[in-house]
């Protein structure tokens, strides 16, 4: 009964907050090599059949601040070859239908809508009338006569093609998702695109799939913070953003740091004289009205300008004497041309004051406050500015109400707006706070066009803290948690967090400063896509239900009594054993390692191998990097964390670590900028290849230790760290053993092959000959092993072995006649039969022709000595 009702509570949960998730499929485009951009063929398993008619539907969207847009969206090609696209003329800016060799109809989408909003479109064909119609967002949009009859099988492609004579590599930088198909009106198939990884789209309404070439899923990126940047810089470093360039700089005393959005690439710029003493509490702020840097210290009432052209600051600061302002929010308004600097704690005191430095005239005043009541005294605030840019909003802090840190201080969860024009607070509302405490990073992200916001929280009683994601809006007091938890390492005066919104990659970035006491601030940069989704094991605070909710709950109830009235009732008839029908175990991490990798039998293998290829057992919980089958990688902990890496990061590690392991000497240098970055200056190139490395080093450590060297050109990645466990590293020792290929051998290759193919889930044209390789070399050892083995002792594990052949070499015909005559041996005749039809239909279908070899012949005698 327990195991009903979590049933049913997982159910409720999936009904209650499914609706609000971001998905979609992202294509890669002109952005990327011809074979490295994305294609969606939905019709790869079974074509839309069309009777009387037929219809597909999907929602899709441009991805912004990319240079070419050309290209295929949609290809729906008829039996006879007959084709109906939809295509994008950059040139132009419209969207032009085509039926055959003729456009049949245009249309144009504002940018705003093409590249923040979903866009649906919908092809309906109809055999009845001959025709095909295209609707836009419920519109029609274009009608043509179409060679169509009942029953016609149609194809459907997204993105890049390589069908029949239809052969394309041009496909604009797009989102799809949603994709519905309908026959004579009913859904038939249904793609959400929701998929986390993987290059399979799956039908939600039955068990079809469709295939994705280069898929980038949108979800993870709307669900995990992305660690985009990582370094450190000497002494007291300040952080602004140029939303107008998507650039965000860090400001330190001697250099000038600048973090790319669009592109990710990083810069530093070394100042031609140092900025002074650039104190701890010194602040930045991009002056966008004037589009220039500007960098601050209120205790020295002095603000300063940076000069692109001269790499230098108008003004330097002359004092080393600690702040009062810690933590203070800024932000420059345009209606009165003045920075401001409200709040903020020193020498045990908070402030609600409020500081105006006058741009034009270079004077520094104090505001008067004289509204304590709705704005006491505080600090680790959140505040952002209104579209208008004449209201400010404040949200939370800590402080207290005399200013006195020794008198009652207290978390602040109100949200006050102040008014820029007459220098007045207003209260909006209090946040309900759940029990547990935190306070805010210095920035709150109003999104444009809206009264919502974001911003980032975090608790304060803890070093090893995480900041945390809500939305919440400006004129109710409800929040909702968001997206996972950035780590955040927070020691009061020493730690900053910022948060900024990228309206260009529509992203929002968070950024985190500590500064230690060997006076080196260590900076990161994560982003994630807006708008993000909720944490999946956490329940929004203050967030309201969908309207369907009520029928939800009646269905759920009454599935409960139903299942509870069966459940009684299947007891008393049938006198069961409770007891015989406990829960099975929950399997952990080590138990399911030891599982799909079989414990080697130490003392049934050959002394002489043991001395050569060291293989150790897996006995416990360890550090792992999986590539043979899906690649995975797991940390210290046991935690699978495959999703830090980027696409970018993953092939960077693949091709240190392969490189260095296949042969032991790496991989050229140039060889590697070449292949990740073509196209680039050695400059840019280097450059990118200095940002990621030092992304990369932070994931390895969470593994083991790994060491990066160069010798001669060659880069060359190690780990030395004896409890990482790596399959290749095995593999290859186990290749050079020189052992003999007896049955112990070939357990340890079987080990190795259990998860799949070398790298299965992973396609790089640099890879192709070494998958080639080791296959070869996996495919030989088995076969060779098994034509030489007694099929009628150990049979199962004979059959096992040649399911491994069939990972590398699917149409391999000795697999196939071995696994036949084992499934034989072991009594599984229609299995058996099951498996040449299985292996013949695959073969027609590759090569165009039947098999030519029956199952009898396959089969020859069924005993082999």
């Amino acid at each position: 009964m327990r195991r009903i009702f979590l049933c049913l509570l997982l159910c409720s949960t999936v009904i209650i907050r499914g609706y609000s998730q971001s998905h979609g499929l992202r294509f890669s485009s002109h952005e990327v090599m011809p074979e490295k951009r994305t294609s969606l063929h939905l019709t790869s398993e079974t074509p839309l059949p069309v009777n009387n008619s037929a219809s597909i539907t999907f929602d899709f969207s441009f991805i912004p601040n990319l240079d070419t847009y050309f290209g295929y969206i949609v290809r729906v090609i008829s039996p006879t070859l007959q084709n109906i696209d939809l295509v994008y003329n950059q040139r132009l800016q419209d969207f032009n239908i085509i039926l055959g060799d003729s456009c049949i109809g245009k249309f144009k989408i504002d940018s705003a809508n093409l590249y923040n909003h979903w866009n649906q479109a919908e092809i309906f064909l109809d055999a009845r009338n001959k025709s095909v119609q295209f609707m836009l967002n419920g519109q029609e949009i274009a009608r043509g006569r179409l060679n169509i009859h009942s029953g016609d099988p149609y194809q459907v492609y997204f993105g890049t093609i390589n069908y029949e004579r239809f052969q394309a590599v041009d496909v604009p930088p797009m989102n799809i998702k949603d994709i519905v198909t309908r026959e004579d009106g009913k859904i038939i198939r249904q793609f959400p695109l929701d998929e986390q990884d993987g290059e399979q789209a799956h039908d939600s309404q039955s068990k079809y799939f469709a295939k994705v070439k280069n898929p980038t899923w949108l979800k993870p990126k709307h669900q995990a913070w992305h660690n985009e940047l990582d370094f450190s810089a000497a002494g007291a470093v300040s952080v602004a953003y140029n939303p107008d360039q998507d650039i965000i700089y860090f400001v330190s005393r001697d250099t000038l740091y600048q973090f790319h959005v669009k592109d990710l690439s990083f810069h530093n710029t070394p100042l031609n004289k140092s900025h002074g003493f650039l104190v701890p509490g010194n602040q930045s702020v991009y002056d966008k009205n004037r589009q220039r840097l500007v960098n601050f210290y209120a205790d020295e009432k002095r603000v300063s300008i940076y000069d692109t052209a001269a790499k230098t600051w108008n003004q330097n600061f002359t004092t080393d004497t600690l702040t009062v302002f810690w933590q203070a929010n800024k932000f420059i308004s345009p209606v009165d041309s003045s920075l401001y600097i409200i709040g903020g704690y020193g020498q045990l005191r908070y402030k609600n004051w409020i500081q105006r430095y006058h741009f034009p005239s270079r004077a520094w005043e104090m505001i008067e406050n004289d509204q304590d009541d709705i704005f006491p005294p505080r600090y680790l605030a959140a505040l952002g500015l209104n579209e208008g840019q004449d209201t400010a909003y404040i949200l939370g802090g800590y402080g207290s109400k005399t200013g006195d840190q020794s008198i009652n201080p207290r978390f602040y969860y109100d949200l006050v707006a102040f008014s820029i024009r007459d220098h007045k607070f207003h209260f909006k509302h209090h946040l309900t706070n759940s029990g547990q405490h935190f306070c805010f990073a210095n920035s709150l992200t109003i999104i444009p066009g809206t009264r919502e916001y974001y911003a980032l929280i975090y608790p304060t009683d803890r070093f090893k803290s995480s900041l945390q994601l809500i939305e919440g809006s400006l004129d109710k007091p409800g929040y909702t948690l968001l997206g996972d938890s950035i780590p955040y390492n927070f020691y009061d005066i020493e730690s900053f967090a910022d948060l900024f919104y990228s309206t260009g990659s529509q992203k929002l970035l968070a950024v985190t400063i500590y500064t230690g006491k060997d006076n080196q601030s260590r900076i990161s940069v994560h982003s994630i896509f807006t708008p993000p989704n909720p944490p999946p094991a956490l329940e929004p605070e203050g967030t309201s239900l969908p309207p369907y909710w009520p029928f939800a709950l009646v269905a759920i109830t009454s599935i409960g009594l139903w299942a509870y009235w069966l459940n009684k009732k299947n007891k008393r008839g049938k006198g069961l054993d409770s007891k015989k029908f406990d829960e099975p175990p929950v399997m952990t991490r080590q138990q399911n390692a030891q599982r799909d990798i079989p414990k080697v039998e130490t003392e049934t293998v050959a002394s002489s191998l043991e001395e050569v290829v060291h293989i150790p057992v897996l006995q416990q919980e360890r550090a792992a990097c999986y590539l043979f089958g899906p690649f995975e990688v797991y940390d210290k902990e046991g935690n699978n964390i495959v999703q830090m890496f980027t696409p970018l990061l993953k092939e960077l590690f693949l091709l240190l670590l392969i490189y260095s392991i296949k042969d032991g000497k790496g991989i050229s240098a140039d060889k590697l900028l070449e292949m990740l970055w073509p196209g680039k200056s050695i400059k840019d190139a280097k450059n990118n290849y200095s940002v990621n490395i030092v992304k990369l080093k932070s994931i390895l450590e969470k593994i083991g230790e790994f060491q990066l060297s160069r010798e001669s050109d060659k880069l060359k990645l190690e780990c030395v760290d004896a409890d990482v466990y790596i399959d290749f590293q095995e593999f290859t020792q186990l290749i050079h053993s020189q052992a003999n290929i007896d049955k112990n051998f070939v357990r340890l290759m079987a080990k190795l092959c259990d998860k799949g193919a070398f790298l299965s889930n992973v396609h790089y044209t640099w890879l192709d000959d070494l998958k080639g390789a080791i296959s070869g070399q996996v495919i030989d050892t088995l076969l060779n092993y098994l034509d030489h083995a007694n099929l009628n002792i150990d049979t199962e594990f004979m059959l096992r072995l040649t399911n491994y052949v069939f990972y590398f070499d699917s149409l391999n015909e000795e697999a196939l006649v071995h696994k036949s005559r084992c499934l034989m041996i072991l009594g599984r005749h229609g299995l058996a039969k099951d498996a040449y039809a299985k292996f013949a239909k695959e073969y027609q279908e590759t090569y165009g022709q039947a098999f030519d070899r029956s199952f009898p012949e396959v089969m020859g005698p069924t005993t082999h000595t």
